[in-house]
């Protein structure tokens, strides 16, 4: 089973931290908007892994994210699991993008206008982590 990190990135003004993906045929979802976040590493655990990708992505040193929960979905045929942080930010300084084309900084309403634009699993495994991390803050 593939295994994946990911960050709901959420600032003082309940937004959240989306990427849009680079356009590259070889991954999945090019040109698609998604959270922060990647496949882990062999051994690595999952922890460990959201702080290298957050920080491969945008430039950002995060200390501890909480892990909201485990959420087990379908890809191409294969099983994969993604484990989802939070972290809240307050005032945020500038990304320093490092992968990917664009981000910007959404409400919950923003992000479901982006509809097709969106990751294709993200209505399947991030919409309710979404949902209940605004709902913690």
């Amino acid at each position: 089973m593939q295994e994946y990190c990911d960050l709901i990135l959420l600032d003082n003004h309940h937004r959240i931290l989306m990427i849009q993906r680079d356009c590259d045929d070889r991954i999945a979802g090019p040109g698609a908007w998604s959270l922060v976040g990647g496949r882990l590493q062999l051994s690595e655990t999952p922890l460990i892994g959201i702080i290298r990708e957050t920080e491969e992505e945008i430039g950002l040193k995060i200390r501890s994210p909480k892990l909201l929960g485990i959420v087990e979905d379908e890809w191409n045929g294969k099983s994969v699991k993604h484990h989802i942080f939070m972290l809240l930010v307050g005032k945020f300084h500038a990304i320093q993008l490092q992968e990917g084309v664009g981000y910007a900084w959404l409400t919950i309403d923003e992000i479901a206008q982006l509809g097709d634009k969106l990751v294709p699993w993200f209505n399947r495994v991030y919409s309710s982590s979404v949902r209940l991390a605004i709902h913690k803050t």
